[in-house]
Parts: structure tokens; C-alpha cells; sequence
């Protein structure tokens, strides 16, 4: 109503770029985790990854980060 609310579409390209990136950075906090002697990180991002990557692979819903 009124509100200069504005809805921008990233170009596909874009958001996959930002979703590798994404990952790439998280896996690497994970292994630096790891390292350090805490394996939690890396036990959930791969979890939520692999769920994230079936989910996709399997929904025709719009799902966030995706392709």
C-alpha cells in the first residue's frame, strides 16, 4: 500500500555465483573447525548440504538457493 518497497530479480548466473560462494566459504569455516578440534561445523554443513542438494534435485517448488 503505498511502500517503496522495491522487488529485484538477480540474473541466474548471479545467484549461482553467490551460492558457490556461499558453500565454498562455509566448508572452509567447517575445516577450519575441524582443525581445531570441533567437528560439529562440518557434521551440519554437510547435513544441511546434502538435504539442500536432494531437495533441489527432487521439487519442482521454488526452493531458496538454487539454481
Amino acid at each position: 500500500e503505498g511502500g517503496a518497497n522495491e522487488i529485484v530479480r538477480l540474473k541466474p548466473e548471479v545467484v549461482e555465483a553467490v551460492r558457490k560462494e556461499g558453500r565454498a566459504w562455509a566448508m572452509e569455516k567447517a575445516k577450519d573447525e575441524t582443525k581445531k578440534g570441533n567437528p560439529w561445523m562440518q557434521k551440519l554443513a554437510d547435513s544441511y548440504y546434502a538435504f539442500q542438494d536432494k531437495w533441489r534435485e527432487n521439487t519442482s517448488y521454488k526452493v531458496p538457493d538454487t539454481k
